[in-house]
């Protein structure tokens, strides 16, 4: 028998609702489930109001609305689960909101990042989702269990213990090798909260855009909206200096929904994979619109450092070359790896390039989304796809998710 310490997840976006509504539907067909207590540093469904940065709340969803907290409804637990867990779905989030009809006559359009925000919350109230608002300081192992050591909102420090821990959410914004502290020097969180830097902009601006994937192209489509966004000068740079669509379809879907034949591919077909149907990528739509824009410029250059040049940002490039630029947007994504900073030094080595302890950790990412050789459990969905499946970084198979971490602290017979 488990501990009857809670499972403890950091952070309270799509991947802790679907563990706790989960939880809740356990309960309710007769499991005995272990509390789960979720630690929030601002709000449920942070990352996708708006409120916070990595969007302005008003970009389109890239994945459809209908994978939603129990998708694909196919749980270990059993039928009478994904019966239940349908009361969490994005159709009865419709339904009970009186918005359904609206939505089928609209051509089931996907909605904004704000209206996926909102329909969290809902499933949040619904499933009595109270977080602890709080900053997360410390975790570390205490005997067979975990001490997350914790600041409130008010100040006041504290603590609690847990027999597993789930990380969430996207890690801390890349930098360039070398980047100066400054407000016109952006990422993909601070972009968002930063929109005012661009107001006195002329139209005859220069904006750098640094990435090859989504967080580029949304950044991009925002800078396209702007008052002047069609007469400034965007150059989209990247080592391609290409912008490759995601892979779709029913054969690429699949592996998102149903990952349980994905372990049996060859290690080389699943980093092609990612890399052609998640990673690096644009959506069609996206690389559509950025292709008709005749102010977006692609580069293919490797951006290594910025730095303040007079009332400029000078750019340094792989090759030595410089270009100058108004304002710049380092827009390659999130480092999921980050999360260690918040445990002691040592207790997972990390060594090397980037991309090889990237590597040697995805490696190590276990059925249960935990990682090898570390007791209590550590579960890193965000570092899954690699070994476990694609979809279980991002929201297509957020019932596979709660089923594989809850498993292991829920007694099935």
């Amino acid at each position: 028998m488990r501990h009857k310490e809670p499972i403890l997840i950091v952070g309270a976006g799509p991947k802790a609702l679907a563990i706790h509504t989960k939880t809740q539907v356990l309960r309710q067909v007769g499991f005995p489930v272990p509390p789960v207590l979720v630690i929030e540093r601002a709000e449920i469904g942070a990352h996708w109001s708006g409120a916070l940065g990595y969007t302005d709340g008003l970009r389109l969803l890239c994945t459809p609305p209908e994978k939603d907290l129990g998708f694909p409804y196919r749980s270990a637990f059993g039928d009478r689960v994904n019966q239940y867990m349908h009361e969490y779905s994005w159709n009865r989030y419709l339904v009970e909101t009186s918005r359904i009809s609206n939505w089928i006559d609209q051509g089931r359009r996907h909605p904004t990042h704000g209206g996926w925000a909102t329909y969290l919350r809902w499933a949040a109230t619904k499933a009595g989702l109270v977080p602890i608002y709080g900053h997360v300081r410390l975790i570390e192992p205490e005997g067979n269990l975990w001490r997350v050591s914790f600041t409130l909102r008010d100040g006041t420090p504290a603590a609690a213990s847990a027999q597993g821990v789930v990380i969430t959410g996207p890690g801390e914004a890349f930098r360039l090798d070398v980047q100066d502290d400054d407000p016109r020097i952006l990422d993909g969180k601070s972009f968002w909260t930063s929109l005012h830097v661009f107001a006195d902009l002329g139209s005859d601006a220069a904006v750098a855009v640094i990435g090859t994937g989504e967080t580029a192209a949304t950044i991009v489509g925002a800078l396209l909206d702007m008052p002047r966004g069609r007469a400034m000068r965007i150059d989209l740079i990247n080592r391609r200096g290409m912008l490759y669509t995601r892979e779709e379809g029913p054969h690429a879907n699949r592996f998102f929904s149903d990952p349980s034949n994905w372990h049996n591919q060859p290690l080389s077909f699943r980093s092609d994979f990612i890399s052609r149907a998640d990673k690096g990528v644009f959506s069609k739509n996206a690389k559509d619109r950025i292709e008709q824009a005749e102010n977006v410029h692609l580069l293919a250059r490797t951006a290594k450092s910025a730095r303040i040049a007079g009332s400029q940002i000078e750019l340094m490039y792989g090759d030595g070359q410089t270009e100058r630029y108004d304002r710049v947007i380092v827009a390659t994504g999130f480092n999921p790896l980050s999360c260690f900073k918040l445990f002691p030094k040592g207790l997972v080595r990390l060594n090397g390039s980037w991309k090889s302890r990237f590597n040697a950790i995805a490696k190590r990412i276990q059925f249960d989304l935990s990682l090898s050789e570390l007791e209590p459990k550590l579960h890193l969905p965000m570092l899954a796809a690699l070994e476990q499946g694609p979809g279980f970084p991002n929201l297509t198979c957020l019932g596979h998710l709660s089923d594989r971490i809850l498993w292991n602290y829920v007694p099935t017979s």
